[in-house]
């Protein structure tokens, strides 16, 4: 049986003070699928960071992203569980969507 593409909506329109963040702490398991990814939109400069634990208790940096804008990225699964954390770098107020994606 293929199990069905899942959409997390992290955060929708999100108004964030400049410094904080989003998505500490909210991880996706990904044991059944093949591929896990985000998208992360946001009007003001920001770091989103992607990290990965084989057994949701360590965990270890992948990729470390700047966004301005619009960022989307796939990976194929390597560990069993991703979370995303974006963080406002601008020092104002912004505004953040932010979503993962596991599937087949």
């Amino acid at each position: 049986m293929k199990e069905q593409d899942i959409i997390r909506i992290i955060a929708n329109n999100l108004t964030l003070a400049g410094g904080d963040d989003v998505g500490v702490g909210l991880f996706d398991d990904v044991d059944n699928y093949k591929y896990w990814g985000f998208s992360c939109t946001t009007n003001k400069a920001g770091t989103l960071e992607v990290q990965y634990s084989h057994d949701n208790i360590t965990w270890n940096l992948l990729d470390t992203f700047p966004v301005t804008g619009n960022k989307d990225q796939v990976y194929k699964k390597t560990r069993r569980y991703y979370l995303a954390v974006f963080t406002d770098t601008s020092m104002v107020q912004s505004t953040v969507d932010l979503s993962t994606i596991k599937g087949e």
